[in-house]
């Protein structure tokens, strides 16, 4: 249930960047595993999304969406 909310009102790289940075400033985090976690969470995502685009699939989209 929350993975369909959050998909529908924001990506998964901004929401991973905003939980890093709120973690980064309530201390527990410090700052060089928030850029680790931000960087990987989002090269990660951003080469899967290419690579989909690359081969001609279209990005996953949740089951209740229309194509």
């Amino acid at each position: 249930m929350i993975d369909k909310v959050v998909d529908k009102a924001i990506s998964r790289k901004l929401l991973a960047f905003g939980l890093a940075s709120v973690f980064l400033t309530y201390g527990f985090l410090d700052s060089d595993h928030w850029a680790l976690i931000t960087c990987i969470y989002i090269g990660a995502q951003g080469a899967i999304d290419f690579y989909q685009v690359f081969r001609g699939m279209q990005p996953i989209k949740s089951q209740d969406e229309p194509v």
